[in-house]
């Protein structure tokens, strides 16, 4: 025999599905990746800083004789 779920039943059910999460995973979990995308933008914009740092010496000694291979 199966179970007929009465009308209390239904509406708790439907209450249940319409009512926001109070979980807090997901939320942390999509601050966690924004943090990382931050962190990662800010090291490429370092990276990119120093090497530009980096071939502005490496044309200042090359143009004055001052690169000693």
């Amino acid at each position: 025999m199966t179970h007929t779920p009465t009308w209390q039943e239904n509406s708790l059910f439907s209450l249940k599905r319409t009512k926001p999460s109070l979980s807090i995973v997901n939320p942390l979990d999509v601050l966690r990746q924004r943090i990382i995308l931050e962190m990662a933008r800010r090291q490429m914009r370092e990276n990119t800083r120093q090497t530009r740092q980096n071939r502005a010496h490496q044309h200042v000694f090359t143009v004055t004789g001052l690169l000693w291979e």
